[in-house]
Order: C-alpha cells, then sequence, then structure tokens
C-alpha cells in the first residue's frame, strides 16, 4: 500500500483563551497565511463577534515566512508554517511556550495527531496541531487502468518508480510535487531507506531511484502545507489567541474543511463536517492507511543543501 506522508498543520499559541476579551491595543490582528485557505466566512464572523479587524495576508512558501521571521518585527500574530521548519523556528526561539490553562479548546483536538506531531515540537510545548494533508498518489483510474490493465496494483509505489509502468502513463501527463523534501522521503521510503535520514549515501540511492522515472515525468507543480504559529514578538497576541480558540470550535473548523477540503486537527469538528468529505479516503484517510504515515523532520543543512542540489540536477534532466 501506498503510504503517503503525513503533513500535520500546526499552532502555535500564548497567553490568553478566547473569551478572556482582548485589551483595547488587541483590536487588530495581523494574519499571514498561504492562499485559498480559509472558508470565506469565517473572517468576517470572527470580526463580528471579537470586534477585532483582521488584515490578511498571504505568501507563497516557506522560506519566505521564515526569511521574514529570523528577520524579526514582522508585524505579524499568526503565521502558517510547516511542521519540519517549525521544528526548527522553535530552536531558534520565535516561539513561546503554551500556556495551556488558558486555551480551553484545545480538548477538542485528535490525541493522536497529536502524538505524531510530537516529533516536531516534543511535548507540544510550543504547538498545537491546526490541520493536516498527505501527499500520496493520484490517478485517472479509468485512463491508467486502460493503459496499464486491471492486475497493476495502484495502491503501490511501485507504478511511479518502476519505470515499465512509467514511461506507459506518460503519454497521459505524469505530474510530481515541485517539493524535493516530499519527494526525497518518497523515494527513500521506497528504496528502504529512513524517510529522514541524514546519511548522504541514502539521498544518492533516492536519486539514483528518480533518474531512472524522470525521462517519463511531464511536469513538476509546486503544492504547500498549512500551519499557523504566533511569533514571539507578535504586536497583538491577545486577539492572536482569540483567533486560535474561535478556530479550534467544532463548527468553525469544520466549516474551513468544508470549503477548502483540508482535513482539520479537530477530533469534535468531524460531526460537522459534510459526509461526503468525512468519508472521502483521500482527505480523511480510513485507519489503515492512517497507520502507515509518516512525519517529516528537520534536516541538517548539509543534507538540505544536497537535497537541494539533487533535486536541480534531476528538474535539469538528470
Amino acid at each position: 500500500m501506498s503510504q503517503p506522508i503525513l503533513k500535520p498543520m500546526l499552532a502555535a499559541l500564548l497567553l490568553c483563551a478566547f473569551g478572556a476579551g482582548a485589551h483595547a491595543e488587541d483590536k487588530q490582528l495581523n494574519l499571514y497565511n498561504w492562499a485559498d485557505y480559509i472558508a470565506k466566512d469565517t473572517v468576517p464572523n470572527f470580526e463580528k463577534e471579537s470586534g477585532i479587524h483582521v488584515h490578511y495576508d498571504v505568501y507563497d512558501g516557506d522560506e519566505t515566512l521564515q526569511t521574514k521571521l529570523l528577520t524579526g518585527s514582522t508585524g505579524y500574530d499568526v503565521v502558517v508554517p510547516t511542521s519540519n521548519f517549525l521544528a526548527k523556528q522553535i530552536e531558534a526561539g520565535i516561539y513561546q511556550k503554551l500556556d495551556k490553562s488558558k486555551l480551553p479548546n484545545l480538548v477538542n483536538l485528535d490525541r493522536n495527531l497529536l502524538k505524531l506531531v510530537a516529533d516536531a515540537d516534543p511535548g507540544n510545548q510550543y504547538a498545537v496541531p491546526w490541520a493536516w494533508g498527505t501527499t500520496g498518489l493520484g490517478y485517472n483510474i479509468t485512463r491508467v487502468k486502460e493503459i496499464l490493465a486491471n492486475d497493476v496494483p495502484l495502491d503501490n509505489w511501485d507504478i511511479l518508480f518502476k519505470p515499465e509502468y512509467l514511461s506507459k502513463l506518460k503519454s497521459c501527463g505524469v505530474s510530481v510535487l515541485d517539493a524535493p523534501a516530499d519527494v526525497f522521503a518518497v523515494a527513500l521510503h521506497y528504496v528502504g531507506k529512513d524517510p529522514n535520514s541524514e546519511n548522504p549515501a541514502d539521498y544518492q540511492a533516492a536519486y539514483e531511484a528518480l533518474k531512472k522515472i524522470r525521462p517519463y515525468i511531464t511536469q513538476f507543480n509546486a503544492t504547500t502545507y498549512d500551519m499557523m504559529a504566533i511569533p514571539k514578538d507578535a504586536p497583538h497576541p491577545q486577539a492572536a489567541l482569540e483567533w486560535i480558540n474561535y478556530i479550534e470550535r467544532p463548527e468553525v473548523h469544520a466549516a474551513i474543511t468544508n470549503e477548502v477540503f483540508y482535513p482539520n486537527a479537530d477530533a469534535a469538528a468531524r460531526q460537522f463536517v459534510r459526509p461526503e468529505i468525512l468519508n472521502d479516503p483521500t482527505v480523511y484517510p480510513p485507519e489503515p492507511v492512517l497507520k502507515t504515515l509518516f512525519l517529516l523532520k528537520p534536516l541538517p543543512a548539509t543534507i538540505k543543501r544536497l537535497e537541494s542540489r539533487l533535486w536541480t540536477q534531476l528538474k535539469s534532466g538528470g
């Protein structure tokens, strides 16, 4: 069975919970997020209920966000890094430990997901799951079966990594994420290595597996991963907490999932998620698949540079 990568989305929180009321200076909230992530009425409803004005900016990548965070004084109250970027940012002292006694809606979070993301945030001291997603295989099933016949298993990474299969699908178009961390993790797993390996030789082995299928890849597509966190120097931390605690209401979180099709980390929200989304295994993977998920972890700078160099080499033709 294919083993997609868990992309947990985390929310780092501080100071006080929703309902405590923001101070006058906290009647502004500056959000920095990925595009197309939120329901149309989430911000208006929050503004109406809290009296807090929301300024909402979007960005295109974790590197952009991290550069601003490391420079400091971003002016943002809530930002949205991925879990593996967040782990390094916690080490750099960008976030504060949580005062969980002031965050009552954390009771709604999925305990199993909390355990999984503890690799990025040991003890869940600085962050809580916000939403998550997986990276896996997607097909035009009818067309693939026409080309490969019904005896080829579609729930296995062989269909991507075996040239005898992928070469036949080139005419349909084969698209791979333009995301080296994700693709190398899958390739490492496929060749029997640790998806979070720190051994350069393992990356060379993964590269060789990818190189064999490179002639049949017709497109590299970008992807984004969603998390929430509050910078240590957030100018409106009380408003930021009101926002986070508001989002953790089951009906609010479910409304976002219903619009953007990202599964959320709020177990209590599932009763409000539309059945066709909740029962879609590509959005909410079934239990057997959940047991196969692995989390991307932060890697040393030397490995990241190697990964980047090999990825550039692969995209240019190998």
